[in-house]
């Protein structure tokens, strides 16, 4: 697990990125099964699965998929069948072999790995996926090398075998079953352990070289290997843990310390009695054999076996939680630990730094390689908000011999041909709706002009649409689509990938202008005073004349001209959410501009690339008029000096979202900031601060699953988890703040999402809700005004939770049975947050205190919904699970409804059938209709026949 790799280093810049945004689940098999890299490629095993729900009535998807190593462009993929299932006993977290990660191997242009689990070996084209070559008498194999040419296959029962890597032609083969995870190669040699004995073999010919005697066990290698980790024999494990090869000597390490074999005689040279701490791990660097020593490491000398050389880390170590569920790995130069994240501990005498923001999968980890750091996604809810999402590929800042040279710096505002005209405060500028002499038009009570319809994000409308209505036209586009926004008689959708925005004639659906820009648009532009604003993801905003889509100004919100790899497309590392926040400014217009300003972010996260540059403009030139960073990046945990929460459960910091506005201030995840953009701490919220909070018993409520009984021992089982994980911590908190906290903070009423307003994966541990709080690390499946998406009107909040029930760590759901929640809720049903379960870490978390105002069990996987006056509208495709094709509702492939229910008492008044169903929030009101953007890259209006 050590990489020869002299560039990797703390992550501080984003190289690429790809989906998914999070493995499937935090308690099914980890999704990543395996990784490695050759030859500039980057393989690895994959569960393409539904993400947040794992019953067994739905099949995981395992696919091998190749990448190129340095800017993440697929290059092919292959499905793999009859993968995990039964074979590994168990579908647990933790329920894969060890062997698994060591099934996959690349060396130059060959990848060897089983087509399905207990299959022959296959030797894979790196470059195009096709097999070459399998390897016979492989089934069932256990572990696979790969030296100069040599193809190794630990076959269980069957032995080892030895095949030409190019062509897979047989080699040798010997009858020695070896100890799992003690196979290595080196220096023309093979050695593992069999039995009580640790042979040499010559790598060419399977010849024995020499053989010495070793230790038992204590439960033959076949025994374990076929268990579940959980069903493993425990008493005393093997007696040697690890070997590695190193030059010319083996190391072991077990039971009996750690000592070192001579590879070419398999005579002993020395023993030190050291145990392994950690997970058991060894790693050679930097001419020394090292281990972990509670928070510290030592350095054996390999030579001589002696202690030579000690680092602490105590510095960057979180206190709280636990040890990672996956294993450290190493470089020439740190020791990447998983004691919160990703912590690199310097063995040269440099800086530790501490990560937290960064997370692993479960059983895998992190993989350092090709100067990189490759960090797949993860289930973990730990950090919400903070922690980056998906699958990231990292770099650590540039050395000095790589910075880029001085240059001019480049003009941050392009003017184009319409910027004469609107930038003229007494120019006619032609709108959509009529002539105006200045950029305060309004925008009609009937129009959706910004996402969501509204700075608060609403998703809501007063305009009423009726609940009869019909097709009236339909638009085909190239997907995947933004949700649509309407001003005047125009509506403006972006085909995301194809970076183009389509100007669209609201009554009929006819392509009146588009615009193509220099990077994908995520979600809608704003329509404002005749002009549409939208960001962009090579770092610009850019600002087009409504009539007829003409260039008006480009403004580079990035603070440099530098493009990254992010799915499978060219972006800036500051890449620009589509959607503008526009507001009104007094200051503006007394200043001569045009009073509005025009807000947005550009960056991916408050820990990379310099952090998240926030920004307002004057819609009307582009003249900045507010800027700001947000930076949390330190080399150790600062953020947690003298706050009260553990900080082994929270941390401040954010990834970039589309901003929301209500009451005077601007939200990005847990920032608040004012219309200058200065930042406003949000204070943490501590038990028996104010007035004691009591939830209502939801024992036996029907708008909530059976399951609630179980609220008690879950409580006790998680308080006593905190306290035991943490307990001299959590002592100290107490001491210093009379209580401790994780994460729950007041910042004002608004809607949020704590996976980010664009996250569509609908992971189950994540969330939207309409409240004053930042919820931290507490659940709220059960919450008022919380589901996997919401909207506000003016009295009554409605959301449709997707995960009623919940095991000891996650809320569940289980399709094609009671369906998904829709309810309402009075808008001051506040989430509450009971005093006792305030420090309990994943208990019930955040509930009610009141009943909905209405509920529905409803059979549709609601991925959009608005509010149009009297009438909710909601679509998805239908909650049902067809045997003979399990995953059809969710690809779309059963189609999708439409269903209007009353907004007063939630009965459905009518329902439609849809051809496809709906993009994420791709369902809005404007003008008596509906528009809905479908997966399917279609437009769609229905509306009232006259």
């Amino acid at each position: 697990a050590v990489a020869q790799d002299t560039e990797v280093g703390p992550p501080r810049r984003g190289r690429w990125v790809c989906g998914p945004l999070w493995t499937r689940s935090h308690e099914f098999t980890s999704s990543l099964a395996a990784m490695v890299s050759a030859a500039g490629r980057l393989f690895y095993l994959f569960d393409e699965g539904l993400t947040g729900v794992t019953p067994a009535s739905l099949p995981e998807r395992w696919t091998l998929i190749a990448r190129d190593a340095f800017n993440g462009v697929p290059l092919w993929k292959r499905p793999i069948g009859d993968w995990r299932g039964a074979r590994w006993k168990s579908a647990s977290l933790r329920g894969a072999p060890p062997s698994v990660p060591r099934l996959l191997v690349a060396e130059g242009d060959r990848v060897f790995f089983p087509l399905t689990l207990g299959a022959p070996v296959s030797i894979f084209d790196a470059a195009t996926g096709n097999v070459l070559a399998t390897c016979q008498d492989t089934d069932g194999a256990q572990e696979l090398r790969c030296l100069d040419g040599v193809l190794l296959v630990h076959a269980g029962k069957s032995g080892l075998l030895a095949f030409e890597a190019a062509g897979g032609k047989p080699l040798w083969h010997v009858k020695d079953n070896p100890q799992p995870q003690t196979l290595a190669a080196h220096g023309g040699k093979v050695v593992y352990l069999v039995g009580p004995a640790l042979a040499c073999l010559d790598l060419k010919t399977g010849k024995e070289v020499w053989k010495t005697a070793g230790e038992s066990s204590g439960e033959t290698p076949a025994k374990a290997e076929g268990k579940a980790p959980e069903k493993r024999k425990a008493a005393k494990g093997p007696a040697v843990s690890v070997l590695l090869v190193h030059d010319d000597r083996i190391l072991l390490a077990g039971r009996g310390g750690l000592r070192a074999v001579s590879l070419d005689t398999g005579r002993p040279l020395w023993t030190a009695k050291a145990g392994l701490g950690g997970r058991g791990e060894l790693f050679v660097a930097q001419g020394q054999a090292w281990r972990w020593e509670g928070r510290q490491f030592v350095g054996h000398d390999l030579a001589t076996g002696d202690a030579k050389t000690t680092v602490n880390a105590d510095d960057v170590f979180t206190p709280g939680h636990h040890l990672r569920c996956y294993q450290s790995k190493a470089t020439e130069n740190y020791i990447i630990t998983p004691w919160r994240g990703v912590e690199f501990v310097s063995i040269t005498g440099a800086e530790h730094t501490q990560n937290d923001w960064l997370r692993g999968p479960c059983t895998y980890g992190v993989m350092p390689s090709n100067g990189l750091l490759y960090v797949p996604p993860n289930p973990c809810f730990c950090y919400p908000g903070a922690k980056v999402t998906g699958f990231n590929v990292l770099a650590p800042a540039p050395a000095a011999r790589d910075a880029p040279k001085a240059r001019t710096p480049e003009p941050r505002l392009t003017r184009g041909p319409a910027f004469p005209e609107i930038s003229n405060p007494k120019s006619q500028i032609p709108n959509p709706k009529s002539e105006i002499s200045n950029l305060k038009s309004e925008i009609s009570d009937a129009d959706w002009p910004t996402y969501r319809h509204d700075a608060r994000r609403t998703g809501a409308t007063a305009d009423d649409v009726p609940a009869g209505i019909a097709p009236m036209w339909t638009a085909t586009l190239r997907g995947p689509l933004t949700p649509p926004v309407v001003a005047g008689d125009r509506v403006y959708v972006a085909a995301k990938d194809e970076h183009t925005l389509y100007a669209l004639g609201a009554a009929d659906g006819a392509r009146i202008w588009q615009f193509t820009a220099g990077g994908r648009i995520d979600s809608p532009p704003t329509a404002c005073a005749g002009l549409i604003l939208f960001g962009c993801a090579d770092g610009h905003v850019y600002c087009l004349r409504a009539q007829d889509g003409a260039l008006a100004w480009r403004f580079r919100a990035a603070p440099s001209q530098e493009l990254i790899c992010a799915f499978g497309q060219l972006e800036s590392p500051w890449r620009v959410h589509g959607s503008i926040l526009v507001r009104e400014s007094a200051e503006a217009s007394r200043k001569g501009g045009s009073g509005l300003v025009a807000y947005g972010t550009a960056g991916r996260s408050t820990y990379l690339d310099g952090g998240v540059r926030v920004f307002g403009l004057d819609p009307k030139t582009g003249k900045v008029l507010h800027e700001a960073t947000l930076d949390t990046w330190a080399r150790t945990r600062e953020d947690a000096v003298g706050k009260p929460f553990v900080p082994g459960y929270h941390m401040e910091g954010a990834f970039s979202d589309v901003l929301v506005s209500e009451g005077g201030y601007l939200y990005m995840g847990q920032y608040k900031l004012d219309l200058k953009l200065a930042r406003h701490e949000a204070p943490y919220v501590l038990p028996g601060q104010g007035e004691k909070v009591e939830a209502m018993d939801l024992t036996g409520q029907p708008f909530v699953s059976a399951d609630v009984a179980k609220t008690q021992p879950l409580e006790v089982h998680q308080r006593q988890w905190l306290e035991n994980a943490a307990r001299p911590l959590v002592a100290e908190l107490r001491q210093q703040h009379g209580a401790f906290n994780i994460g729950h903070r007041r910042m004002g009423l608004r809607v949020f999402s704590t996976a980010g307003f664009l996250d569509d994966s609908w992971y189950n541990r994540t969330y939207w809700m309409y409240s004053t709080s930042w919820p931290g690390y507490y659940l709220a499946h059960r919450a008022a005004k919380t589901g996997q998406l919401l909207v506000v009107g003016p009295e009554k909040t409605y959301a449709v939770q997707a995960y009623p029930d919940r095991n000891l760590q996650s809320p569940l759901f289980t399709p094609g049975e009671k369906g998904y929640l829709l309810f309402a809720d009075a808008n001051d049903n506040e989430p509450v947050l009971s005093d006792e379960t305030r420090e309990t870490t994943k208990g019930w978390g955040f509930t009610r205190q009141a009943p909905p105002v209405w509920h529905q069990w409803v059979p549709v996987r609601i991925r959009a919904m608005v509010l149009a006056g009297r009438h909710l509208f909601v679509a998805g495709p239908p909650d049902v699970v067809d045997p003979a094709d399990p995953m059809a509702a969710f690809d779309g492939r059963k189609g999708a409804v439409l269903h209007v229910h009353s907004a007063t008492d939630g009965k459905r008044l009518a329902e439609y059938p849809l051809e496809a169903p709906p993009v994420f929030d791709g369902l809005i009101a404007a003008g008596g209709k509906v528009f809905i953007a479908t997966t399917d890259g279609r437009l769609l209006c229905m509306g009232q026949q006259k």
